[in-house]
């Protein structure tokens, strides 16, 4: 036998004796979430949460298997911890392990496990190398970035995660996300549309992404029958958060339901009566337009001036806007209410909320 035909049937042998100890199973052609032709892994896990060292290893078991499962290797590098509170068990399987020979997701564990954004990134742009449809690398990538204040770039990595991964909630998410922070609001609001009814509802992102979108819907692009939805959703688990109901009013008042505005206003100033911009709306709306009818001022600038002087006699130190209403703009529209309506008696007590 030639030495080199010999040469290959010793490492054949080596490779047949490393299969025969754990046979490892390649990840499917698209996706890093399957194993066995099964997916679901993460629903398995979670049911396993209740004992932590079992857990721990049951993944790694399952990881040995299924080197590039890559729901496993998420649960396990979550027990790895942060600020030095480390898994030493997980820490030594990673030191030995090496995972599948091709694959990305050993550089991506190292970029988990790096100290440093530097390295980090050194080795998230090695799995890309390795394999540039792998979009947990991309989602990796775009926090990187988002920490250096590269938003283009973050942009650019959410965009290569959906691309990658077409329905991956986070991926759009994220994507959404970024295409606001860096003002391409409609681009932002087309993103949202696609990644929030896929966001599921045990989700923790999807509080926080409900609200940015629906304040986004009302405020910037003046589509408050859009934002309702949501915004109505929030308000069934949350039906007294302030917030909230500030954004439920100011979706009535921009769709014409000023009563329902007013309403809701008043809410907030039942639960927090410091909330003055709830009173300072409540003036405006019934201010309306100094070009109304004087019929139409005489109805509703009563109740204006109720709650602009609520507003005065309880409004502190705020920003700009909050300033030039204060000194400016609602001391301008209360000497317009009293030329027409006439002045107060001297003494006036101050308004309460139940007065608005």
């Amino acid at each position: 036998m030639r030495p080199f035909d010999a040469l290959l049937r010793c490492l054949a042998c080596a490779a047949l004796a490393a299969c025969a100890a754990v046979e490892q199973l390649a990840p499917s052609a698209d996706e890093y979430e399957t194993c066995d032709g099964r997916s679901g892994w993460e629903e398995e896990f979670a049911a396993r949460r209740g004992d932590p060292s079992g857990l721990r290893e049951y993944l790694i078991a399952t990881i040995r298997r299924c080197p590039d499962l890559m729901p496993a290797h998420l649960e396990l590098l979550a027990m790895v911890g942060a600020d030095g509170a480390h898994d030493p068990a997980v820490l030594d399987f990673y030191a030995t392990w090496s995972g599948r020979l091709g694959s990305p997701v050993p550089n991506f564990v190292k970029a988990r496990m790096a100290r440093n954004d530097r390295d980090r990134l050194e080795a998230l742009e090695a799995a890309l190398a390795l394999d540039p449809s792998f979009y947990f690398a991309y989602l990796d990538l775009a926090e990187v970035w988002a920490r250096s204040d590269r938003f283009a770039k973050v942009v650019d990595a959410y965009e290569k995660a959906s691309r990658a991964k077409p329905g991956s909630w986070r991926a759009q998410l994220g994507l959404a996300r970024s295409l606001h922070q860096i003002g391409r609001t409609e681009d932002a609001a087309a993103a949202f549309a696609i990644a929030m009814p896929v966001i599921p509802d045990d989700a923790p992102e999807l509080h926080d992404a409900s609200r940015e979108y629906a304040a986004m819907l009302v405020y910037e692009l003046e589509r408050p029958d859009a934002a309702i939805v949501w915004l109505d959703r929030l308000l069934a688990r949350a039906p007294d958060d302030v917030g909230l109901i500030m954004d439920r009013a100011a979706a009535c008042w921009r769709s014409g339901e000023r009563d329902r505005a007013v309403a809701l206003y008043r809410r907030v100033l039942e639960l927090d009566p410091q909330e003055v911009r709830a009173a300072l709306n409540i003036g405006n709306l019934y201010f309306g337009r100094p070009g109304r009818a004087e019929s139409e001022k005489r109805r509703d600038w009563p109740a204006a001036r109720v709650a602009y002087r609520y507003f005065l006699a309880h409004a502190t130190d705020g920003d700009a806007f909050d300033v030039t209403d204060r000194t400016v703009s609602v001391p301008l529209r209360l000497r317009l209410i009293d030329e027409l309506l006439g002045a107060l008696p001297a003494g006036t007590p101050t308004p309460r909320v139940g007065d608005l």
